[in-house]
């Protein structure tokens, strides 16, 4: 259905004020140029370009008040706030009816993994029989149907927008791939995740987070909005991300002690074997995805699956029945060529070394890898 509200619930929601006139919203937007009539356009600040020099031509195009951090010379209704990425966030749950509320949120956040995980997390679910929407990388499924994303987690107004659509077509659980540039800059502010899951953390977007504590203390916030932290305890990040959450946390591991232990692993050219040692049960699990880094993913979405009481025969079914994920050491088909092609997504050192290590292993010639790097 077509959304719409008067601007005063939204201000009602966000405990502000406005200046001007109520009026009646028919969008929740931060880019100018999308911009319609009726549009409600937040001013959101970021590294490059700051939206209050965009508010006039917003109004231009047919926005009918603004969300703002200072007082702007339009004439037009405004939201004055102190932070207007959060405000939009807040802005764009009520403007959308808070369809977080009507659906489980599984969150993934790491350096390598996310992906992978949230593609398990779906498989499984679906084999429980649930309707699974997935955000991330590769892009955003509402059960097989592909929407557009221009970011990894979206912007909070598009994710809110994009919540409604899943929430209007019957989806249960949506699980989440959520990014370091998402969490710091607030586009998942005000969600609640059911569960979220560290995967590890390696050298990436130091061009943003300029250190890695930085970077990590970005990841850091998605466990104050989550009901349960599930940590990979063979990462030497993860006592660190531990320390002062204020949920429950579970832990993974192959090397250390943890809630969900990995051992007995097998690991061939065609998948991954491997008992699986957690709260209340143990089994045995397979997948036809190669790799010491497939069960560290398995372990992720098994433990996130459970948080959500998704019956261990449908998890062990869907992850079996997983052949692959979309560029993730997927095997491209060669015919009768005498070799073997793969293309993986591997762009941080440590999980090019992980594709590297693991091709080897099943390479018995030569391994030619070949690589590119933005720039």
């Amino acid at each position: 259905m077509t959304e719409s509200m008067w601007l005063s619930q939204i201000a009602n929601e966000l405990d502000v004020t406005f200046t001007g006139q109520d009026t009646w919203v028919t969008n929740v937007d931060y880019d100018s140029r999308r911009v319609k009539k009726g549009s409600l356009f937040c001013c959101i600040v970021g590294l490059v370009s700051d939206g209050h020099a965009f508010a006039k031509d917003a109004v231009k195009a047919g926005a009918v008040a603004l969300v703002c951090e200072r007082p702007l010379p339009l004439p037009v209704p405004q939201i004055i706030v102190p932070d207007s990425r959060k405000a939009m966030a807040r802005a764009a749950a009520c403007f959308y009816r808070h369809p977080q509320r009507e659906m489980q949120l599984l969150g993934v956040t790491g350096t390598n993994g996310k992906t992978s995980v949230t593609y398990m997390v779906k498989a499984a679910a679906e084999q429980a029989g649930k309707k699974v929407g997935l955000i991330g990388t590769i892009g955003n499924l509402i059960g097989d149907t592909p929407v557009v994303s221009r970011h990894t987690t979206p912007e909070s107004a598009d994710l809110y927008a994009l919540l409604r659509d899943m929430a209007d077509a019957g989806v249960e659980i949506v699980v989440m791939e959520v990014s370091s540039h998402a969490l710091a800059q607030d586009r998942v502010y005000g969600l609640l995740f059911d569960a979220a899951l560290f995967t590890n953390l390696s050298q990436d977007h130091l061009d943003y987070h300029k250190t890695l504590e930085d970077y990590l203390l970005a990841k850091k916030q998605l466990f104050f909005q989550t009901k349960l932290a599930i940590l990979n305890a063979d990462d030497s990040h993860a006592e660190q991300l531990a320390e002062g959450l204020p949920c429950p946390i579970q832990r993974m591991g192959i090397y250390s002690g943890a809630d969900y232990q990995a051992n007995g692993i097998e690991i061939t050219p065609e998948g991954v074997r491997f008992h699986l040692r957690m709260p209340g049960a143990d089994s045995n699990i397979r997948l036809g995805i190669p790799g010491l880094f497939t069960v560290y993913n398995a372990m992720g979405a098994v433990a996130l699956l459970r948080a959500l009481d998704i019956p261990l025969r449908d998890i062990k079914a869907g992850l079996a029945g997983l052949s692959g994920v979309l560029g993730r050491l997927e095997a491209i088909p060669m015919g009768d060529k005498p070799y073997s092609v793969y293309v993986d997504y591997a762009h941080t050192p440590d999980a090019l070394e992980n594709v590297l290590q693991v091709s080897r292993g099943f390479t018995k010639g030569r391994l030619i890898s070949l690589f590119g790097c933005g720039g």
